[in-house]
């Protein structure tokens, strides 16, 4: 068996070829498993011919980094003129980042989150032939901004848990600088931002729903009232502020506290169980409960016509969509209601169908396609 200072011999370029080889197919499995992309430095030492990889802060083109990942490849500029957003309660941290001839040019600028210095920040960008923002997706502190400056950039809308799974920040990068150095290499997956009207519908959807989980929590509380006065008509009835409920109510508010008279107020199915009824209304109803009743009923009542105001408004504002909300409504389980939340929070329209996964299994089940 030959040695291996004969096989170096008969091909010197036998070890380089392995070693690039094998470079080559860990370049390849490190870019497969990551959903963002890696510069990633091949060196190969000078005596013992191993292979490594080191990773360098995305889009620094800094000489220190250079050096110390020297054999790697810099990654494209997507953006040569864009900038990160900082953006917090009362200011924002913007970073523009200007690549022009191989060489990187940045700004950081502080400003309020007031109307006027947002304006001046917008004329500054345009000045600078910025053409790219991008900003995490921070509260509610984002929308004035995007509201204020997207008819004049291409913004990027970042979930920051997405900023997060990018390796390669430092503790000492700014987090400003650090988004405009992701947007400027097309390292950021944009969220999807929707249309005016869209978030319109989706504010009124999600008050709504406010509203409705505080009309809960009042019926709670007048159970409970109910339950101190050892009043158990939630025992007998399916709900307190049914029909027969609501009356037994408002007559114990006006002062009313016979049995019998108050089980006379049932209604619909609850007739046939006037005796349980009088039975369950024997209890003490003190003073104070009154109150708590008189008080929670109104508030329920103010509610309900809240309640009633936002349906009537989210109805009008999907009038457009009414064929498509009645394809989904034929769906068993799905109630207009339900369909309007849904609505706000996918994307609006036919076009939609394509794109949206859940769109697309159920345009298949209303047309009876497997």
């Amino acid at each position: 068996m030959e040695d291996a200072a004969t096989l170096w011999a008969k091909d010197p370029n036998s070890e380089s070829d392995s070693l690039t080889n094998a470079a080559e197919l860990v370049k390849e499995a490190v870019f497969g498993r990551l959903e963002e992309p890696l510069i990633v430095a091949p060196s190969f030492g000078s005596t013992q011919r191993k292979f490594s990889c080191g990773r360098c802060p995305v889009g620094d083109l800094s000489a220190r980094a250079s050096h110390q990942f020297s054999g790697g490849t810099v990654m494209e500029v997507v953006y040569p003129r864009c900038s990160g957003f900082d953006v917090h309660k009362c200011f924002v941290v913007v970073c523009l980042s200007v690549v022009e001839q191989g060489q990187r040019h940045k700004e950081l600028r502080q400003f309020s989150t007031m109307t006027n210095e947002i304006l001046a920040l917008k004329e500054w960008l345009k000045a600078s032939r910025c053409t790219h923002i991008a900003m995490e997706s921070t509260g509610v502190y984002w929308k004035p901004i995007h509201h204020l400056l997207e008819a004049s950039f291409e913004i990027v809308l970042v979930n920051a848990q997405h900023m997060k799974n990018v390796p390669g920040r430092k503790t000492d990068v700014k987090d400003a600088e650090w988004i405009a150095d992701l947007l400027q290499h097309g390292l950021l997956k944009a969220s999807f931002i929707p249309s005016k009207e869209q978030q319109a519908v989706r504010d009124l959807t999600r008050t709504r729903m406010r509203l409705l989980q505080e009309r809960t929590r009042l019926i709670n509380r007048i159970q409970k009232a109910l339950e101190d006065a050892n009043l158990k008509l939630a025992s007998v009835g399916s709900s307190v502020m049914g029909v027969t409920g609501q009356a037994i109510l408002r007559a114990l508010v006006a002062g009313e506290d016979d049995p019998k008279s108050l089980s006379q107020l049932a209604r619909g199915k609850l007739i046939r169980k006037e005796d349980q009824l009088q039975a369950a209304l024997q209890g003490k109803l003190a003073a104070h409960h009154r109150v708590q009743l008189e008080e929670l009923l109104q508030l329920i009542e103010t509610l309900d016509h809240s309640i009633a105001r936002f349906d009537r408004e989210i109805a009008e504002r999907l009038r457009w969509l009414d064929p498509l909300i009645e394809r989904i409504d034929a769906v068993t389980g799905l109630a207009r209601r339900s369909i309007a939340r849904v609505v706000g929070r996918t994307r609006l329209g036919h076009e939609a169908l394509p794109r949206c996964h859940s769109c697309r299994v159920l345009d298949r089940h209303l047309s009876g396609q497997p």
